[in-house]
This record gives C-alpha cells, structure tokens and sequence, in this order.
C-alpha cells in the first residue's frame, strides 16, 4: 500500500535523466501548500527551490545528467489534479559522476520519533564526482556530504518560503507531518534487483 495523499496537499515528482538511459530517475516530495496554490503554481515553486536550493546547480552538476522538471499531483475531494513545470536543463560539469544506479540517500526527518515520522528519498548521484567525491567503498567524501547536507536543508526552506512546506505522507492515511530537515547519509546507495 502505498502514502495516502489528504485532500489539500500534493505529492511533487522531481524528475531526472542521465545520457544515454530510456528511464527517467524520479525522486519525490509531499508539499502542503497555502494561499490557494493551483498544482501547476506548486510544481513552479518546487521547481524554483530545487533550482534555488543548489540541487540542481547547473554548474555544479555533472553534464552526463539532465534536470526534467516537476509535476505536481494536487489532491482534492474530487480526486487528483496534475500541473507540471517542464525545462529540461542539462548540467555542466565535465566530471564523470557514479553509475546510476547509484543514489545519493537522504532521510526525511520530522519533530517526531518513530518510523511512521521518518521518510527517505534516493536522489540521483549528478552532484558528485567518481573519482574525488566517492570512496570505492561507496563512501562520499566528508565535506562533500556536507555540502550537499546544506543544499537539501536550503531546499526544506526554500519550499517553506514558496508556501508549499515539505511533508510526510503516511499510509494509513493520517495527517501528514512537517518535514524538518533532510540528512545525506554518507554512503551511497544501489539498486539491486532481488535474489529469488
């Protein structure tokens, strides 16, 4: 089962490409906007602060990757209500960032303990270089990480900013929790496919 969305608040697909892959790479976000936001003015504001926040730093971002944009799906008591915020803009670093089933691995955080009050998002590896930033461990550099630790608590307060603050969407369809802080985990994450 998956996070119910309420009525009022808008689950955000922040989406990703890295050359040469069919597969769009989408990392996502729960937003609880204000002031009577239509979802295509809540896709613009994430995609403003992604761009604002630094995590989508075009001279920071490896030229391998390409930022898609945002869609945003407003839930009302009508059902979902989709707007989008389109600009594909391709990075400029020259680096060879890690494979991409890599991931960077960021926890979401709230006020509350509890595993119903913690979330995570796999954000693809654009920001980082192979061969400096990455330990062959998978371990990322320290000041890296904490760099990349500033950009995302940018990106909780740039959506805060825009009125559309970060939330937590929970499955069994309770209200959602104010996200507080983001945390880069230091090593890097994979996909792998199940042994059956």
């Amino acid at each position: 089962m998956g996070v119910q969305v309420p009525i009022g608040e808008a689950q955000c697909a922040i989406e990703f490409q890295c050359a040469g892959r069919p597969d769009v790479a989408v990392t996502t976000i729960g937003v609880r906007p204000s002031g009577g936001l239509t979802a295509p003015e809540i896709a613009d504001a994430v995609y403003t602060a992604v761009v604002s926040s630094g995590i989508w730093g075009i001279t920071d971002v490896s030229n391998q990757w390409t930022f898609n944009g945002v869609r945003a799906a407003l839930q009302t008591s009508a059902g979902f209500i989709t707007g989008e915020e389109l600009e594909a803009e391709v990075g400029e670093g020259s680096w060879g960032p890690p494979p991409p089933q890599c991931a960077v691995l960021v926890q979401k955080r709230t006020g509350f303990g509890g595993r119903q009050n913690r979330g995570r998002m796999f954000v693809p590896p654009f920001h980082l270089n192979e061969s400096t930033d990455v330990s062959a461990a998978g371990e990322i550099n320290g000041t890296r990480r904490d760099e990349l630790e500033t950009i995302f608590d940018d990106f909780v307060s740039d959506l805060g900013t825009a009125n559309v603050p970060a939330v937590l969407f929970h499955e069994d369809g309770s209200a959602s929790t104010v996200i507080t802080s983001l945390t880069v985990l230091s090593r890097l994450a994979t996909q792998r496919s199940r042994i059956r």
